[in-house]
């Protein structure tokens, strides 16, 4: 059994409570996954089918917004997964997820984990507490798109993306980022170079490097 599947495993809310011999039954069942840069991995409106885990890359999830264009509702990086709700239903997915890099999945199909479900009770509580972070997040989603500003999207996002993969480094083009902020790319670049400006970020190719997480924090104001 390979360490980093256990790894990966150990970091799913869902699964951090069972025990090493819990995991590891799971583990056996996971099955790899590799995906091209770009590559479409589902599509909102199919049926959903499993949970999938990054070992290695990045996948954004996105939808698209009432005027055709596409809004990245989060990238999620190594060691996190999504498409966890279609464990416990047969509904469509509600988003479209892509591989932004080439990445390294684990996949866990519905069948099997509902299978474990009925052999372990005691995970359902587990399962339980996943959902309702799920819901909390989709509401500060909604905070954010319907009560914020660009400025402050934007800021809040860097911040996010920034303790989301534990580095100051921000590893995402101008256009994801659009797309995350709910803004325009012409949009995005004025913001982000009066935050040059400021000397509170660095751009590079790539990426945004937040050099005062303090004075950008100062950016962010609170919901109206």
């Amino acid at each position: 059994m390979d360490a980093a599947v256990l790894n990966a495993l150990r970091e799913v809310a869902l699964f951090r409570d069972l025990d090493d011999g819990e995991r590891m039954e799971l583990a056996y069942a996971m099955q790899p996954r590799f995906y091209a840069r770009n590559q479409v991995i589902f599509s909102r409106g199919v049926i959903g089918d499993g949970l999938y885990i990054i070992l290695e890359g990045q996948v954004g999830i996105s939808r698209e917004g009432p005027d055709g264009g596409e809004i990245m509702l989060t990238m999620e990086q190594s060691g996190e997964y999504f498409g966890e709700l279609s464990l416990f239903d047969d509904e469509p997915r509600s988003a479209t997820a892509t591989a932004l890099t080439p990445a390294r999945l684990l996949f866990l199909s519905r069948a099997t984990f509902q299978a474990f479900l009925g052999a372990h009770p005691g995970a359902v509580m587990a399962c339980l507490q996943m959902v309702v972070r799920m819901l909390r997040r989709c509401t500060d989603l909604v905070d954010e798109l319907a009560l914020l500003d660009v400025r402050s999207r934007l800021t809040r996002r860097l911040l996010f993306l920034a303790d989301q993969g534990h580095s100051e480094t921000v590893q995402i083009t101008q256009h994801h980022l659009a797309s995350m902020v709910g803004a325009t790319r012409e949009s995005i670049n004025k913001h982000l170079n009066s935050l040059v400006d400021d000397g509170v970020i660095r751009l590079d190719r790539g990426s945004v490097q937040i050099l005062d997480r303090d004075r950008l924090a100062e950016y962010v104001l609170d919901p109206v």
